[in-house]
Formats: C-alpha cells, structure tokens, sequence
C-alpha cells in the first residue's frame, strides 16, 4: 500500500515532453543567456518543466511552469531557491528531471509502468533531441559556460526495498545501476560538458515510508543508501581521473537533512514526523516520501553557495 500511494504521489508531476526545435527557440527573448545548467533527476528535483511551454530565458530563468505548478514541495524545490536566492546575471536553467525516475529502470526492476521518458536514460535522450551537442546547439552553450547537474538513486533504492531485495541481492542490481549513470555522465561529456555535479541520495530511510526511520525496511534503506553514495564517490574519482580537464563533483545533502531533522521546531515544524499536504510547511515534509519547503530551501542555499562558488 506505501508502495502504491507513494508512486500516486509521484505521478502528480509534470513529464517532460519534446517539441519541435523551431517553435523552442522562437520563444527565446532577445537577450541571449550566458550561461546554462542542464539539470536530470527525479521528484526531489522535478519542478514540471517541459519543453514544449515557456522556455526559460534571462527574464525567467526556470521558463515553466510557475510556482508551485505541481511540485512534490508544496512550493519552491531546491532548483528554486538557487535560481532565486543567488545573482546570478544570464544563468537559466532547464530541468528535465521527471518524478519516479531512476537511472536504468530495466536495470532496477521496477515492477510499475515506465513514466515518460522513463528514467536518466530517456531525459538524456529528450535533451539530445531538443537541445543537442554544444559543437551544432542552437543555445550555443558551451563547455566553459555550462553546468550539468544529475540527482538519482532514491527510486533505484525505494524499489529494491519495496521489493524485498537486501543486502547482496540489491546489490548486485545497484552497483551496475551506478556503473549505468557515469555512463550518461559520460555521455554528457561526449555532448561537450566538461563541469558536473552528482548529488548523493539523503537519508531517505527517514522518511514516512519507512516508519520515520524506524519501519522494518529503514535499516535495510539505510545500508543501501550508504552503499549507493560509496560507489558512487568512487566511481566519479574514476571518472575524474579519466577526464582530468573536466570537473565532476559530489555533493552530498545529508547533513543538510539531518540538522533539519534532529531539530524540527528551529526549524519551525512541531517535530520531525508529520507533513503539510499540499502546503509544504509547516512541517518538515510534504508527504511520507518528499521533503517539504524548509528542507528543499535548506538545500537550494547549500547547492546555491557551492555553484556559485565555481562560477555559475
């Protein structure tokens, strides 16, 4: 039943939809950007964006839809607070990230019905079908103007849980998955990126699916988790060493959610379990299975400072 009503859940997000290239760039306004983040994930990132509305532009850097549209937050996601809470003149960005997505959903068996563009494999597709390489690009982005910011796992996870799968079982099914995604890491660099940021999964063990930490699955989520963000620091130092004149980042959220957690009432929030359906706030969680506005804020300033940081 958690399994059924969390998916219910994610299919409330918009999906990115294709549209021809003509009609795209003639809604471009007349100031050109300057420089571009290209963002991939899942619900904890998705903001409904789709390439057949309003393309984000210098004046509205996110394009569409507006807040909240149908954001799993209640209000303003972490792509939100970066693009408002920080100057950033000529920077837009456009997210293809679309709820319930893994990396590879073959891969990790999900026994639900594909959502369109399935997982980091169709949104990479629909970028290279609208958007395309930097070197024939009609946004004329370019390596040194350009971010790529992927955030996967939390589904790849969920699944192997909600399945049964533990230990070397899931295992077995996720560490190829990583091996999948800095196969799309490197796709982008082939398409002409050359700065990446790869955001680990949080402590999703603690959210209401799992009994707030303490459901029968929450230790078994957790030692995934731990698994998951091991392979994948290690498989980006790989890649780094790989392509040394790129930059490839990880960012890790879960100190972020853990200071919000481990303190609900600074935070505003009577205590660390309970959720604001559809408002976001003022508890710390939208549903049982996305964080709500304060903990997508938290993380927005957290990913904010350090892209601003590296130029973008």
């Amino acid at each position: 039943m958690l399994a059924f009503w969390l998916v219910t859940l994610c299919f409330l997000s918009s999906t990115v939809a294709a549209w021809p290239l003509q009609d795209i760039f003639r809604r471009q306004t007349a100031t050109a950007p300057t420089k571009f983040m290209f963002i991939f994930g899942d619900s904890y990132t998705a903001t409904g964006f789709s390439m057949s509305g309003t393309q984000p532009s210098v004046s509205n850097p996110l394009g569409n839809p507006p807040v909240p549209g149908i954001r799993l937050s209640g209000g303003d996601m972490w792509v939100d607070t970066v693009m408002k809470s920080y100057a950033r003149n000529g920077t837009v960005a456009y997210d293809f990230a679309v709820a319930q997505n893994t990396v590879n959903s073959s891969r990790v068996q999900n026994p639900n019905p594909p959502t369109p563009n399935g997982d980091f494999r169709g949104q990479l597709a629909l970028f290279e079908s609208t958007i395309g390489a930097a070197a024939s690009s009609k946004l004329k982005w370019k390596a040194a103007n350009t971010l790529f910011i992927n955030w996967f796992g939390i589904n790849d996870i969920v699944i192997q849980a909600f399945q049964g799968r533990n230990g070397s079982t899931a295992q077995a099914i996720l560490g190829p998955d990583v091996a999948d995604y800095f196969g799309r890491l490197e796709r982008q660099w082939q398409l002409g990126g050359r700065n990446f940021i790869t955001i680990l999964v949080p402590p999703i063990s603690k959210i209401g699916a799992f009994g707030w930490g303490t459901g029968p699955d929450a230790a078994n989520v957790a030692a995934l988790t731990q698994y998951w963000n091991a392979q994948m620091q290690s498989a980006n130092s790989q890649f780094q060493k790989l392509h040394p004149y790129a930059s490839s980042r990880i960012v890790d959220p879960t100190a972020t959610f853990n200071t919000i957690l481990s303190n609900p009432q600074q935070y505003g929030a009577p205590n660390a379990t309970c959720w604001s359906f559809p408002e976001g706030q003022p508890c710390l969680w939208h549903d049982f299975g996305h964080p709500g506005i304060v903990i997508q804020t938290a993380f927005g300033k957290q990913m904010g400072s350090l892209i601003q940081s590296i130029g973008f």
